[in-house]
């Protein structure tokens, strides 16, 4: 399909875009020498406009004078988004991969466009941030959702859905992965009033917390923005908190600004909502939301009132055992594994069976937004708490079930990863000691270890598309179909922080992970042989047996089962990715990448533990449940200020400031957060002129206090956590 389609074969247009109001023609026309797609109202004969009703028609009154255009289109807005795919076809009218994935991701109506070299999907939908176009490979996306109009040409493409789908979840995910958003008012209003000149309210301005980035914009540098538009709504943001909300000053100022042009001056439509917009986001930012109670878990912390200037992380302690229930399959499977344990731990079987569950139904469910079950999980845990035992647990399962072949314990480099993968789609790797493979990708001692964590991050969001595999010489070209790949790792907690890097931190390998600390051994037990639970095999068994899709093809190509929200947990949710969206607001305003990198997840881990939640409860027919969100709401907010702070506390920038959180951490968990001279000394294990520099660099920068008590003989020097200290995030310079 690269010919270009001259006619709108509507018989395939959905009914549901036919009974829309909002239809008009369009004709090609030259403009600064390319050819323009430009609208007509298909009554007058006159140009229509995307921003006014009064030229839209119905869909057969558009469609009767086309005869005279080039083709019809439907204006957007009103809930009806659409998404374009330019240069997404190749030239034997295939999709491209990076389209494709996208296509399968959005999973709604889709269609060739006109020149027949790209698509457009429509889906029900609507965003509530600007920031449109962006280029993807060797072609490019744009979203909309109002004020544009799409042309339509019926002629559909095979496997997507015949009908327009709800899809506002899956359009919001991908918009913030694409479009992430770019400034942040400042954090707390100005003390003194507002009645002030406009030049002394730019000087205000200009001196705030934000000044070297709205510096930029005033001066027309739009450098690091999508589009000339999104900068435009980003002055305008800070211009409507500087004005207190003013129309006609935020007009007038905008006008002194680099980036006034022509569009600006001679667009009403355009000034008049991109104001608009932007008085929104003012309401939004300093109107308080009320608290999410997710299960007993107040995190109202989150999604409270704006924030001071820098965030402080306090410790949430160890997951709550609360937390550690999901009914059904996966609490039979962590019964089972606490009984048979020589130590049990909850936290480990809880690990283990959670991954299984995940495992189990990669490539077979997905939920409305096309979020998969693959996790990566890591089980933190000191040496004889039994972490080997969850493992064991799940192998005898597999292998119960007939998916031995589906396990791998080790993984050599990321061209290792990508052939199991292609012979196995659905893999569940258990690991032990993975900090040894994160230390060695650290250090840089080998090349192949950073293919690891690159192959490692790109399967992680793969797994709702097609991933094109490399290309081997003298070998056609090889894709992976939905590739699920779940992770259950083992590590001592020390030894797993100190492995981690900054890069690690800030480059989405950390956040793609959920961390669980186990704390320390249990009581032991004479461990008794049982059989595997009656259930547990028969759940299992009919997951491995369960095949979505038809034809030879279901093991290739998959149609996992849709999973339906119930409408309470799809506010829920909503609620949710709205506390973490801000969340990650604040971080970047702090220039905190690590919090950014974690928050930017935690929507889509939320989403992904749901989804295995109502897979547990009921394997059949699984639905969507509020408790199911609330759930798993809680375990990411938990666990994300949990890894956020152990983070902080063992990441460092630079070997000394490695000793100097090594210092820290060893008064953290003395008694009284206190020690002598000679047993820090002791701890630290470095010899004397190395631990004073230490000591006097913690005491300048105030981490820490000295208290001297005079004795019989010389006079004892105790070191003492400093109260209120902060951990020092990495990224932040020694000052």
């Amino acid at each position: 399909m690269t010919n270009e389609i001259d006619t709108c074969n509507h018989g395939a247009v959905p009914e549901g875009l036919k009974a829309l109001p909002r239809w008009l023609c369009w004709r090609y026309e030259e403009r600064g020498g390319k050819p323009t797609k430009v609208p007509y109202d298909a009554r007058s004969g006159r140009k229509a406009s995307s921003t006014d009703p009064s030229t839209w028609t119905d869909f057969d009154t558009a469609l009767a004078a086309s005869h005279a255009y080039d083709g019809i289109g439907i204006v957007l807005g009103d809930g009806l988004a659409g998404v374009d795919l330019d240069n997404s076809v190749d030239e034997n009218g295939n999709l491209k991969p990076w389209a494709q994935q996208l296509v399968s991701r959005l999973d709604s109506y889709t269609e060739f466009s006109p020149s027949g070299r790209g698509v457009k999907v429509f889906l029900r939908g609507s965003l509530k941030r600007t920031g449109n176009r962006r280029d993807l490979g060797d072609g490019h996306i744009e979203v909309y959702s109002a004020d544009r109009y799409f042309t339509v040409t019926g002629h559909h493409l095979a496997g997507t859905p015949k009908a327009v789908q709800d899809r506002e979840a899956a359009l919001d995910e991908l918009h913030l992965e694409l479009f992430p958003p770019q400034e942040d008012p400042p954090a707390t209003r100005p003390a003194e009033p507002l009645d002030l000149s406009d030049r002394d309210l730019l000087d205000r301005m200009f001196a705030s917390s934000n000044a070297d980035r709205i510096r930029r914009l005033w001066e027309g540098d739009i450098a690091g923005y999508p589009s000339h538009s999104e900068a435009d709504a980003a002055l305008c943001a800070h211009l409507a908190f500087w004005t207190g909300g003013d129309r006609d000053r935020m007009d007038r100022l905008f006008r002194q600004s680099g980036l006034c042009r022509e569009k600006w001056t001679g667009r009403a439509d355009y000034r008049t909502r991109t104001i608009s917009k932007a008085l929104e986001g003012l309401t939004d930012i300093y109107s308080p939301p009320a608290a999410l109670d997710v299960s007993g878990v107040d995190i109202s912390g989150i999604v409270g009132s704006p924030r001071a200037e820098k965030q402080t992380v306090d410790d949430p302690g160890l997951v709550p055992t609360e937390l550690l229930r999901v009914p059904g399959f996966i609490s039979e499977v962590m019964d089972y594994t606490l009984r048979t344990a020589p130590y049990p731990n909850p936290v480990l079987a809880f690990t283990g069976a959670l991954c299984l569950q995940g495992f189990l139904a990669g490539r077979k469910v997905r939920d409305g937004a096309n979020n998969r079950t693959n996790l990566y999980l890591l089980a933190l845990a000191d040496s004889g708490t039994g972490k080997d035992h969850p493992r064991k647990v799940n192998q005898r399962i597999l292998l119960e079930v007939g998916l031995r072949d589906c396990v791998g314990d080790a993984y050599a480099s990321g061209e290792g990863i990508e052939d199991r993968l292609y012979a196995q789609p659905s893999m569940l790797f258990q690991t032990d000691e993975i900090d040894r493979v994160m230390i060695a990708m650290k250090e840089g001692k080998e090349q192949r270890f950073e293919g690891i964590m690159q192959m490692l991050m790109k399967m992680y969001t793969s797994s709702d598309g097609v991933y094109p595999m490399r290309v081997k010489a003298g070998k056609e070209h090889r894709v992976i179909d939905q590739p699920s790949l779940c992770i259950l790792g083992t590590a001592v907690p020390s030894h797993y922080y100190e492995a981690l890097s900054e890069k690690m931190l800030t480059n989405g390998f950390f956040a793609r992970m959920l961390v669980m600390e186990a704390g320390p051994r249990g009581p032991g037990q004479e461990p008794v042989p049982l059989d595997l639970p009656e259930s547990v095999i028969e759940a299992a068994r009919w997951w491995a047996n369960f095949r979505p899709g038809t034809g030879n093809l279901q093991k290739w190509h998959p149609i996992p089962r849709v999973v339906e929200y119930t409408p309470a947990a799809r506010e829920a949710l909503v609620q949710f990715r709205t506390a973490a969206d801000r969340e990650y607001n604040n971080a970047q305003a702090d220039g905190d990448t690590v919090a950014m990198a974690i928050w930017a997840r935690a929507a889509q881990k939320a989403r992904r533990l749901a989804l295995i939640y109502a897979c547990s409860e009921n394997h059949e027919c699984p639905r969507i449940s509020e408790d199911a969100v609330r759930w798993a709401t809680a375990l990411v907010m938990h666990q994300t200020r949990r890894m956020l702070f152990m983070a902080y506390g063992h990441v460092a920038d630079n070997p000394f400031h490695a000793e100097c959180l090594k210092v820290i951490e060893k008064l953290r968990n003395a008694p009284d957060h206190e020690l002598d001279h000679s047993t820090l000394l002791k701890r630290m294990k470095m010899d004397a002129r190395s631990f004073r520099e230490l000591i006097d660099t913690l005491l300048e920068r105030g981490d820490i206090g000295v208290r001297h008590v005079p004795t019989a003989g010389r006079t004892g020097t105790y070191y003492h956590l400093a109260p209120g200290a902060e951990r020092e995030k990495p990224g932040e310079k020694q000052r």
